[in-house]
């Protein structure tokens, strides 16, 4: 059922984003190109560089410290998009980085988790990340329900406009749902660690 819901509230939380964007917002992004380069630069570069000072200094349990380079190695996904929206941000310039970051990853997820299993885990423990698989995966979940709420707010803009709060609302109350799950299926194994982890993860956001 969970692998069900998952994906569904974070298609829906993309599908509210989506409702108050329309193409001249991405073109409006791509003209001044300097803050979603640095984005990128953010979350490509400079994100896997701090965890990987995080890790050089962590004392724990190598899993544990390749948990943490696969946290920044991931691009952001729906929720952080939710999020610059409800913040007042640009919503365009959240999705571009988003969208540009997960195609970058197909390249270089693979290699920062390559280097880190070889300075972590050894040769003993082989990690792949299926590529294909991922990107039909953030397409179904990301670009097609953006795409939906864009081509309703471009066909019935004023319809869009009168569902637009409703429906970030409703994304919002997905968003903390997934949020709760999460503290609710994993809640033992994160007090257990909350001393060990929780100082490196606080440092990671």
């Amino acid at each position: 059922m969970t692998d069900l819901l998952l994906p569904l509230g974070l298609a829906f939380i993309m599908l509210a984003v989506g409702l108050g964007l329309r193409v001249t917002d991405f073109i409006a992004v791509f003209r001044r190109p300097r803050p979603l380069i640095a984005a990128l630069g953010n979350q490509i570069l400079l994100l896997p560089l701090i965890a990987a000072i995080l890790v050089a200094v962590y004392a724990g349990r190598p899993e544990f410290a390749f948990g943490i380079m696969i946290l920044a190695a991931c691009p952001g996904g729906p929720t952080s998009n939710l999020l610059t929206v409800l913040a007042g941000g640009n919503a365009a310039l959240s999705v571009s980085a988003t969208a540009l970051a997960s195609l970058a990853g197909m390249l270089t997820v693979p290699l920062i988790l390559w280097l880190a299993q070889a300075g972590l885990l050894g040769d003993s423990t082989l990690v792949t990340v299926p590529p294909g698989r991922i990107l039909v995966s953030v397409f179904l979940v990301t670009g097609l329900p953006l795409m939906a709420g864009m081509l309703i707010n471009g066909m019935r803009p004023v319809w869009a406009a009168r569902i637009r709060i409703p429906a970030r609302r409703l994304a919002t109350v997905a968003f903390a749902f997934i949020v709760v799950w999460a503290f609710i299926s994993q809640g033992q194994t994160m007090m257990r660690h909350l001393f060990d982890l929780g100082p490196y993860i606080l440092a990671l956001n």
